[in-house]
């Protein structure tokens, strides 16, 4: 960049304005000078001095030149030293595993180690050390979020990858982490809590990993990533699921674009008393991209504690088997035909995205304690008054379901807060809103039909209203 667009830039992020505060200019053209044009080192040193005062832009420029030397990236580890620890935990995960992730799944898991995730996150983005972009797609469980957010994914500058890689390399305190897939010194780990790859080796080395998983005895998430080299890999299913079934303490298990075999079983025929084939910590299951799997099949005894199946982008699953798993409460479904839901009575919560030739969700009526429902990109969708029948609703999002026609009728659902519906253009009418006692959130954008809801002066508790007509 040229010497002004430099300056505009850093004070942009330094002072929140194209220009720089008063008494600031001589340090402003030492930092930009510093930062030898480079757009990504004005936006991080700007942002890191932007609440000091002239005193403490002194002390960081006197630390900048004395590091600096000719790399950027010393540049952007003055910022990176500042961060508090769980900070610089954070940080280390996003360039080793959450580069292209969604925001909501990681920040599920920083929880999970009592790190202060969201105000991580902020200080982070405040710093201009990671981004998140908007981006349409799949539908998860948000159960951390009270009304309707969209999908955020993280987004990184190549340099910054680096560096946190590097310092991931250097690190020596837990959690360690191994971002290179050939880094087979992982499977010496003992203790490793948490465990995600994307796969980019030579099949021999895969099959190495895999049959070596039985060692990782603390291991309770594992994610495997093929990604769009699905058809390169050569590896036996069983053999796969033989190394996991030894992970005892296995609570999160994701296949992403494996190709897997007709059908996924984990079940216990034939061998109930084998206690290899108990995955008994086991509690949620994502399969995603196995194009050539047709039946799904899991039993109570294999998984006595599954609580979440999501089954993603499995044009050819046409049978969902998941008998005896009583625990079981949040289905994820990408399916011809809804399957018959007697055996998941239990379910409080039911996503169903791209289901090209559902035209009713009738099988739904069953499940009576359902609690949250997700239905979207479902194009031959025309009715969904089963709905109406599922009085333990508290949230119903409906989106992308352009043949959805008629009127929904919301009135008996008493216990409703948050309903959010979307894209829908043959929606004629939402009836019985002012009956919503408990509703705390109504969106409704891109249904032309709807003119108007009445009632909705009534709901003293409503915290927000958005109400689009555009097509």
């Amino acid at each position: 960049m040229n010497p002004q667009h430099s300056r505009e830039l850093f004070c942009w992020h330094a002072f929140q304005r194209q220009s720089c505060g008063s008494g600031y200019d001589n340090l402003v053209d030492s930092f930009v000078n510093l930062c030898k044009g480079s757009p990504l080192a004005l936006k991080v040193m700007g942002a890191h001095v932007s609440s000091g005062e002239k005193a403490y832009w002194k002390l960081q420029l006197d630390v900048v030149k004395a590091r600096l030397h000719k790399d950027i990236r010393d540049t952007l580890k003055i910022s990176y030293d500042a961060l508090e620890e769980d900070q610089k935990q954070i940080f280390n995960d996003i360039v080793c595993f959450f580069i292209g992730e969604r925001v909501s799944t990681a920040i599920n898991i920083w929880k999970a180690s009592r790190w202060r995730a969201e105000h991580a996150l902020q200080t982070l983005k405040d710093k201009c050390l990671v981004e998140t972009i908007l981006r349409g797609g799949e539908l998860t469980f948000p159960d951390t979020i009270d009304y309707y957010e969209p999908p955020f994914y993280f987004r990184m500058h190549d340099h910054l990858r680096d560096l946190g890689r590097e310092l991931a390399d250097n690190e020596t305190n837990h959690p360690l982490r191994r971002w290179r897939p050939e880094d087979l010194v992982l499977l010496k780990l003992k203790e490793l809590y948490c465990f995600l790859w994307a796969g980019r080796t030579d099949s021999t080395q895969l099959n190495k990993l895999v049959s070596s998983f039985g060692i990782l005895n603390n291991l309770e998430r594992l994610q495997l990533n093929f990604g769009k080299d699905i058809f390169r890999w050569n590896i036996e299913c069983n053999c796969l699921l033989l190394s996991v079934r030894k992970l005892t303490n296995l609570k999160t298990l994701e296949l992403m674009y494996f190709q897997l075999e007709e059908e996924f079983a984990l079940s216990n025929s034939g061998e109930a008393t084998d206690d290899r084939f108990c995955m008994g910590s086991l509690e949620a299951i994502t399969l995603c991209g196995a194009f050539k799997t047709r039946r799904v099949s899991i039993s109570g005894q294999s998984c006595p504690i599954l609580k979440t199946l999501k089954l993603y982008s499995m044009e050819d699953l046409i049978e969902v088997d998941v008998t005896g798993v009583t625990t079981l409460e949040g289905l994820v479904l990408n399916m011809t035909e809804l399957p018959n839901f007697g055996f998941v009575s239990c379910l409080k919560r039911i996503c169903i995205s791209r289901c090209r030739n559902l035209r009713d969700i009738s099988a739904i009526e069953i499940l009576k304690g359902l609690k949250r429902i997700w239905i979207a990109h479902c194009p031959e969708l025309e009715s969904i008054k089963a709905i109406e029948q599922l009085r333990r609703l508290k949230r119903i999002f409906i989106n992308e379901c352009t043949e959805l026609q008629g009127v929904i009728c919301l009135e008996e659902l008493k216990p409703l807060k948050s309903v959010f519906i979307g894209r829908c253009p043959r929606l004629q009418n939402i009836q019985g809103i002012e009956f919503l006692i408990c509703l705390e959130s109504i969106v409704i954008n891109g249904c032309p039909l709807v003119q108007h809801i009445t009632g909705i002066e009534k709901l003293k508790g409503l915290k927000q209203m958005i109400f689009f007509k555009d097509k």
